[in-house]
């Protein structure tokens, strides 16, 4: 493609083509080569097959620069920098300058307790499902008592990780999703296996733990962000479900 390298100045050139032209030379014999710009100002060009390009680009802007032979050795260096030297951006595989690591959740320990929800009814265990219900007189024996594990979080924001495990057995509460909707199962899985979580699928089981207010606990799933284990505001031997409107289900629970 032919074009005219005084168009592509800003200002007007001391360089006319003519002299442009008795400045150029063959690309091969560019190593070391020096060419004198001005009367006190010579361009060593010292580099392997250097783009003949840029050299012409050099020269041009040293004939823009009518106060060149005022500026010191520093302030001249500078200049040319500044308004030739192209930023070069080199991208490197992100496997050569960071290792990815997965976040992973260690378990650091553990407290017994059982559940109750914002109107007291009581988590119990029945058919192999979560229920709340209320128990009068000697009932406690009833009340599932968990095992809740609290989990080292690689992120210092995150609120308090917890796995709800019923205490001797190897069956834990998890939260996954099924279509548009989070499922709460009873699930059974080695303990040993959740001391550390850093696989995708086994964070169904983790849970943020949160006080909502005076001696009330939410718990929300990790998994499933804005999903939280609830009870049923109507009747009894409801099972516990997952639930994203708080305005339906209590989602706040006593831990005792």
């Amino acid at each position: 493609m032919d074009f005219d390298l005084s168009q592509a100045l800003d200002g007007p050139s001391d360089l006319d083509e003519t002299e442009l032209n008795s400045r150029c030379f063959n690309d091969v014999d560019v190593q070391d080569k020096v060419i004198r710009i001005d009367e006190g100002l010579d361009l060593r060009v010292s580099s392997c097959k250097p783009d003949m390009a840029r050299v012409v680009s050099l020269m041009l802007a040293v004939g823009r620069w009518r106060t060149w032979s005022q500026l010191s050795g520093d302030e001249l260096c500078r200049t040319i920098m500044q308004n030739l030297v192209e930023e070069t951006v080199v991208e490197s595989p992100a496997s050569t300058c960071t290792r990815q690591t997965s976040a992973s959740y260690t378990r650091m320990k553990s407290e017994e307790c059982t559940l109750c929800d914002a109107h007291q009814k009581s988590v119990i265990l029945s058919s192999g499902r979560l229920e709340a219900i209320t128990l009068k007189g000697d009932y406690d024996d009833l009340k599932v008592k968990f095992s809740v594990g609290r989990y080292m979080s690689p992120r210092d924001s995150e609120p308090t990780v917890v796995v709800l495990s019923i205490k001797n057995s190897d069956l834990h509460i998890s939260c996954s999703m099924e279509g548009d909707k989070a499922v709460l199962s009873l699930e059974e899985c080695n303990k040993e296996t959740l001391k550390q979580i850093s696989n995708e699928s086994r964070k169904r089981f983790l849970f943020y733990k949160r006080a909502q207010a005076v001696s009330l606990t939410t718990f929300e799933s990790v998994m499933c962000s804005d999903w939280f284990i609830s009870t049923s505001p109507d009747g009894d031997e409801q099972p516990l479900e997952m639930c994203n409107d708080e305005a339906c289900r209590l989602t706040s629970f006593r831990v005792i």
